[in-house]
């Protein structure tokens, strides 16, 4: 876990330490140690090119944070899916739910959809 010591950069360091070649940069540093993983020396030698003007800093965080946000809340939804998905497969399968008239039971603008 990264913290910024300025909130407002926040967004631009999780981008910039998310990038694919940073990525590759940490793996292949870390995989180097004895035990496999990284510490604050190791993040500490990675150049980050910071721009001055902190206006910079807050238009970044404003336009990703709406994102960001969208973001958690799919991921959020894709976890409740699959959790529903792993309830619900084994009780079809066995046979425990029945579907059979589920079509019956589909609203007329689902039908006509198909």
């Amino acid at each position: 876990k990264v913290v910024p010591k300025r909130d407002d950069i926040r967004e631009f360091l999780r981008s910039f330490l998310k990038s694919a070649h940073i990525q590759d940069l940490i793996i292949g540093m870390s995989g180097r140690a004895a035990q496999a993983g990284f510490n604050k020396s190791l993040l500490s030698s990675i150049p980050v090119d910071v721009p001055k003007d902190h206006q910079l800093f807050r238009d970044f965080e404003n336009f990703i944070h709406p994102i960001r946000k969208t973001q958690l809340m799919l991921e959020g939804q894709n976890t409740n899916l699959r959790a529903q998905r792993d309830l619900l497969l084994p009780r079809l399968v066995s046979g425990a739910i029945d579907v059979s008239d589920a079509e019956a039971a589909l609203p007329a603008t689902v039908e006509a959809a198909e």
